[in-house]
């Protein structure tokens, strides 16, 4: 989950062409009150899930095929609790 969440932020930056430095207070409010990217969430989310599989020694795959169908379920009640009024 955290690669997820850090994933949607570091590619919404990327995107926008944000410059934070991280040394000030403003700088951290503004990563985390701003939006994120979900191509990000779900390309970050993956990577780590198969490093913590590796890690942990889990067989990823069974897990995997089992699981996947979650994204696009995910990423539309995401999109629903996005959408601007």
């Amino acid at each position: 989950l955290l690669g997820a969440y850090f994933g949607a932020k570091l590619l919404f930056i990327l995107q926008h062409n944000i410059e934070l430095s991280f040394n000030t207070e403003a700088d951290w409010l503004y990563f985390f009150s701003n939006g994120g990217s979900a191509y990000g969430g779900i390309l970050l989310g993956l990577f780590f899930s198969r490093v913590g599989a590796y890690i942990h020694k889990i067989e990823y795959e069974p897990y995997i095929e089992k699981t996947i169908y979650l994204l696009p379920l995910c990423h539309g009640i995401w999109k629903i609790g996005y959408t601007p009024f």
